[in-house]
C-alpha cells in the first residue's frame, strides 16, 4: 500500500495503527521456497510512495535470506514446510484471539493486551501460546488470568 492514509477503509485497524507508529506506506514481498509461499516480508516506510526497483530488489533479497534462515535445517518440501507452517500459524491465531479477548475485556489497546499476555506468561512461567489457549478455550480459567494481569497493573477500566 503506497499510502496508508488512503487505506483506512480497507484496513480499518492496521492502517491507523501503522500511521500512529510513524509509517506512511507498507509493501509486502512474498517469501517463497520450492514453489510454496511461506509468508511475506513487510517493508514499512515513513514516506508514502511505491517501491523503486532498487528497494524492491533489496526487499526480495531480504525475503530470500529469511526463507533460507527459516528452512536451512531441511530441504523445503511440502511434507516438511506445510506442517511447520500450520503449527506456527495455529499458535499465532490463538495468540491473536487472546489479544483481542484481553483488549475487549480490559479495555486496553491491542499492544497493551499483548504486553499483558507476555507479562503473565513470563511471571507464571508458561508459554504464551498456552496462556492464550487457556483464555480462548477454558472459560473457567479466564477470571483468574485476567485478575492476575490487572493485579500488577492499573485497574481494568483504565488504559494501561
Amino acid at each position: 500500500m503506497s499510502d496508508l492514509a488512503a487505506a483506512s477503509v480497507r484496513w480499518p485497524r492496521f492502517a491507523p495503527a501503522a500511521i500512529d507508529a510513524g509509517f506512511a506506506s507498507v509493501h509486502a514481498v512474498p517469501m517463497r521456497a520450492a514453489g510454496i509461499v511461506l509468508g511475506a516480508l513487510g517493508l514499512f516506510d515513513t514516506q508514502p510512495g511505491e517501491l523503486n526497483d532498487a528497494d524492491l530488489l533489496v526487499g526480495q533479497s531480504l525475503a530470500h535470506i529469511a526463507c533460507v534462515a527459516i528452512l536451512q535445517e531441511r530441504a523445503p518440501t511440502a511434507s516438511t514446510v506445510v506442517p511447520r507452517l500450520h503449527a506456527v500459524l495455529a499458535c499465532r491465531v490463538v495468540i491473536e484471539q487472546a489479544k483481542g479477548f484481553v483488549r475487549e475485556r480490559l479495555d486496553v489497546s491491542v499492544e497493551q493486551a499483548f504486553t499483558l499476555l507476555r507479562g503473565y506468561a513470563g511471571t507464571h512461567r508458561v508459554h504464551l501460546t498456552d496462556v492464550s489457549r487457556q483464555l480462548i478455550s477454558e472459560p473457567n480459567a479466564r477470571p483468574a488470568i485476567l485478575a492476575a494481569m490487572t493485579a500488577t497493573n492499573a485497574a481494568p477500566s483504565a488504559r494501561l
